[in-house]
This record gives structure tokens, sequence and C-alpha cells, in this order.
């Protein structure tokens, strides 16, 4: 089976993906000439799903919409990631003026084996 998908409304990270999701079931070549990319089928076991050719547009469409998403959110998605890591940080100061003092064997102690922990 052959399909092909116009270069100007895909891109080809689209293509890629949407060809990932069916490599489980079937052997796929892509290629593309000037104006399309070409998408060969062939299937591991058995015959090519009747319903294939829907299922591929489908699976373009949505990795199309998700492309489109991930742009339009990229930038919040990078501001909550940055928030979410700059509360774990540890400053050098709040390390050196803690009155509290570790032996180094107590840093490699697994959680459940401390002795408070235990006991709830």
């Amino acid at each position: 089976m052959r399909i092909s998908y116009n270069k100007k409304l895909y891109s080809k990270a689209v293509l890629l993906k949407s060809a990932y999701h069916f490599t489980d079931q079937y052997y796929i070549h892509l290629d593309e000439d000037e104006k399309y990319y070409i998408v060969d089928v062939r299937a591991k076991v058995g015959n090519i799903l009747e319903n294939f050719n829907d299922l591929f547009n489908n699976e373009m469409l949505a990795q199309a919409t998700r492309e489109i998403v991930n742009k339009e959110t990229y930038e919040i998605r990078r501001l909550m990631l940055g928030r979410a890591f700059s509360s774990t940080i540890i400053e050098e100061n709040s390390i050196n003026e803690s009155n509290e003092s570790f032996e180094d064997d107590s840093l490699f102690k697994a959680w459940s084996d401390n002795e408070e922990n235990k006991t709830k």
C-alpha cells in the first residue's frame, strides 16, 4: 500500500511520529519527492487492514495537532518546569549556617532504615 502526504500540510516530524505508531504491526518505508512524503506499508503478519489508510490519516492529524499544541504551550511549560525546579535549589549559605551535623555513614543509609521511620 502506498500513501502520499503534501509536504506543505505536514512536517517531517509529524510523518515520522505517525509512522512509528504503526511499526509494531507494519513495515513502513518513508520517502519523498518535491511535493509529497511517500509512505509504503507492508503487514508484518497477515494483510493490511482495510481501513489502514484512514487510521494513518487520523494519526497524522493527531500528531500535527500535538505539534501545534506543543509550540503554543512551549513558553508556559518552560516557565512551570523552571518554577518547579527552582524550589529544589539548595543555597550554599543555608547549608553552611545549619547547626546540624551529619556523619558520612548517615547520608548513605536508606530512608526506611532510619529508626524514626521504622516506628511510624
